[in-house]
């Protein structure tokens, strides 16, 4: 049985590549904290334990900004930044805040959260910081923009639309089904 661990920091990305056969990283995270701190330290647990990267399947889970059309883009860009923000409150992940040169934005949000000020987070959430943390594109445009932001980095990617909030479970049954038949005609099914 394959064994995964879901990592941010280096300490667990290390592990990973000594123990694991992959990792899940956690959706608050861009393709230059993996390319500079995740690959890395896969690497040292793999020479660690005399392991090529190759042997560990590396997940990205990235946020995902998509839909038909310009509404629904900015619809989805709302709900991801407001995810972003909660997360981003987190001191957990903020390596990777740091790493991307946030950090300061990550003690305004951790502020904020302990003052129970949480419809203010998101208003932090730059857009900036939201094109690294999020994949933005239509349905039919997003498996182009996922081989071109994680291709050479990561081995498998899994979406994420956001919250399973009850009033959103329509919107991403929708979305489910829409990107069901894009993979569908990718494949050529």
């Amino acid at each position: 049985m394959p064994i995964y661990i879901s990592a941010v920091n280096r300490y667990n990305c290390r592990l990973t590549g000594e123990l694991c056969d992959g990792i899940r990283m956690h959706p608050l995270n861009t393709p230059g904290y993996i390319r500079d701190v995740v690959r890395p330290a896969i690497e040292e647990g793999c020479r660690h334990s005399g392991r090529d990267i190759s042997e560990i399947d590396i997940v990205a889970n990235p946020f995902t900004i998509t839909g038909e059309n310009e509404q629904e883009l900015a619809e989805a860009r709302a709900l991801i930044r407001r995810h972003i923000s909660f997360y981003a409150a987190t001191r957990t992940y903020f390596s990777v805040l740091e790493h991307e040169g946030w950090l300061d934005t990550g003690e305004q949000l951790v502020r904020l959260s302990q003052e129970g000020r949480w419809d203010d987070l998101e208003g932090l959430v730059t857009d900036e910081m939201l094109d690294q943390l999020a994949i933005t594109a239509t349905f039919d445009d997003l498996p182009d923009a996922i081989r071109a932001r994680y291709g050479g980095l990561v081995t498998s990617v899994n979406l994420v639309f956001g919250p399973p909030y009850q009033e959103l479970q329509e919107r991403q049954r929708r979305m489910f089904r829409r990107l069901g038949d894009v993979t569908a005609a990718i494949r050529g099914i």
